[in-house]
C-alpha cells in the first residue's frame, strides 16, 4: 500500500455506519493472487509500514487517478489492484495488445516498477502498459470480485476496501515478473527436449504446468517479505502465532479455502467438465462477490472456554442494528438453536489482535440456479 497521496470519492458516505464523525474511508482495493497448487499470494508489511505494521495481507493500496482512470469504482478497482500487485511484489498482470510485441524484460520491469511506486516520479501506470504495448483490460474480466470491506466508523484511518480474485492459470501466460521466471524440473526437460522425462507425463500434461513465479519485496519499503501458501497453511500459522492477521484477511482466507473445498467437491460430482477457477466464480457471483462488509463492535462475550472476547460484527447478526450492551454476554445464556451471529471474536494481545473465532451461522453464499445446499457458507 503506498504511502503516497491518494484521490478517493466524496460519494462513499452512502455505506457508511450512521456516525457522522466517522472519518471518510479511502478507496482501495486488494488483490487475492492463486497459483497453480491454489495458494494465494501474500505480503508481510514492514514494521514501519504506515498502514498495519508488521501484519501479512493481500497485495494492494489506495486508488490514485492518475494510475488507476477515472471512477466508478467499478472501473477503476480492479486496476487499483493489478498496480498495487505490481508494485508490492514485482508480478505483473497484463495482455500484449498486439501479437508479436516484446516483453518487458525483468530489469525494465523493475525500473517501471520503482518508479511508479515513488511519490514524486511523474511516470504512471498507463505510461508504462503504454510503452511496452501492454493493456490490463483483459485482465479485468479474469478478476472474481471477492467482497468489499469498510473500516469501522471509529478508527482513525478508514478504508474501503475491493477485494478481487484472480486465479493465475486464467491468464494464457500473460504473467510478468521483476524476477527471472524459474523453470520447474518437468518444464526443463520439456524445453530441453528430455524426451524419456516428458513421456512419463505426457507431453500435454507437461504444457499445463505453468512456469514456477517468483514474486519480490519493493525494496523493503513497506513490504519486508512476499510469497505463496495454501490459505489453510497461512490460518494455521496464525493460530500457532507465527503470523498476524486482521479480521478482513482472516475472513477471506477461511471463505477462499471453504469455496474452493466446494468448488473442487461439486465439480467431481457434477460432472460438469469446468475448471476449478470457473467453479469458484459460479459460486461466488454475484453473491459473496458483491457482498459489503461494515463491521460494527457488538461487545465482549464470556465463551464457553472461559476466555472473554470481543465481538465484531457483520451485516446479518441478529444484533447487528441494536444497541451495544455494556455488560459482558455468558454465551452460555444463549440458545444455540436460536443464535443468528455472523461475527469475528476476538482476543489481543500488546494491542495487537492474537485470535479470531469466526461464526456464521448465515449463508452468505446466496441461493442461485443449480447451486446445491452444499454451497452454504
Amino acid at each position: 500500500m503506498s504511502t503516497r497521496p491518494r484521490k478517493t470519492t466524496p460519494n462513499s458516505s452512502r455505506h457508511l455506519s450512521n456516525s457522522t464523525a466517522a472519518a471518510e474511508p479511502r478507496l482501495s482495493a486488494s488483490l487475492l493472487l492463486v497459483n497453480a497448487k491454489n495458494e494465494v499470494l501474500v505480503i508481510q508489511r514492514t514494521k514501519e509500514s504506515s498502514s498495519f505494521p508488521g501484519m501479512h495481507a493481500f497485495p494492494g493500496g489506495n486508488y490514485d487517478q492518475l494510475h488507476d482512470g477515472a471512477l466508478p469504482p467499478e472501473d477503476a478497482m480492479p486496476i487499483t489492484a493489478i498496480r498495487e500487485a505490481f508494485e508490492e511484489t514485482g508480478i505483473l498482470l497484463a495482455y500484449p495488445q498486439h501479437s508479436g510485441s516484446p516483453a518487458p524484460n525483468p530489469v525494465e520491469l523493475s525500473t517501471a516498477r520503482k518508479a511508479i511506486h515513488s511519490r514524486s516520479d511523474p511516470y504512471t501506470f498507463p505510461d508504462f502498459l503504454k510503452q511496452y504495448h501492454l493493456s490490463a483490460e483483459n485482465v479485468k474480466r479474469k478478476l472474481i470480485p471477492f467482497s468489499q470491506w469498510i473500516t469501522p466508523a471509529n478508527a482513525k484511518a478508514r478504508f474501503w476496501t475491493w477485494f478481487y480474485v484472480v486465479f493465475l492459470d486464467e491468464l494464457e501466460g500473460n504473467v510478468y515478473t521483476c524476477n527471472e521466471l524459474q523453470e520447474t524440473p518437468l518444464e526443463k526437460d520439456l524445453n530441453t527436449g528430455s524426451q524419456e522425462a516428458v513421456t512419463k507425463r505426457g507431453v500435454e500434461e507437461a504444457k499445463r504446468i505453468p512456469v514456477s513465479i517468483t514474486p519480490s519485496h519493493d525494496g523493503q519499503i513497506e513490504v519486508v517479505s512476499t510469497y505463496f501458501q495454501h490459505p489453510k497453511a497461512l490460518l494455521d500459522s496464525f493460530g500457532r502465532k507465527e503470523i498476524s492477521l486482521m479480521p478482513p484477511q482472516f475472513y477471506l482466507l477461511t471463505m477462499f479455502s471453504d469455496i474452493l473445498n466446494i468448488a473442487s467437491t461439486t465439480g467431481k460430482n457434477e460432472g460438469t467438465g469446468t475448471t476449478l477457477s470457473q467453479r469458484f466464480r459460479e459460486l461466488v457471483a454475484p453473491g459473496f462477490g458483491c457482498r459489503s462488509f461494515n463491521p460494527r463492535f457488538g461487545g465482549k462475550i464470556k465463551c464457553g472456554d472461559g476466555i472473554i472476547r470481543s465481538s465484531l460484527m457483520y451485516e446479518g447478526d441478529q444484533d447487528y442494528e441494536k444497541q451495544v450492551n455494556a455488560a459482558v454476554l455468558d454465551s452460555n445464556d444463549l440458545d444455540p438453536s436460536q443464535r443468528r451471529w455472523h461475527r469475528s471474536l476476538v482476543t489481543f494481545q500488546d494491542s495487537r489482535i492474537a485470535t479470531i473465532r469466526l461464526e456464521r451461522d448465515i449463508d452468505v453464499l446466496e441461493p442461485g440456479s443449480g447451486r446445491q445446499p452444499v454451497a452454504k457458507l
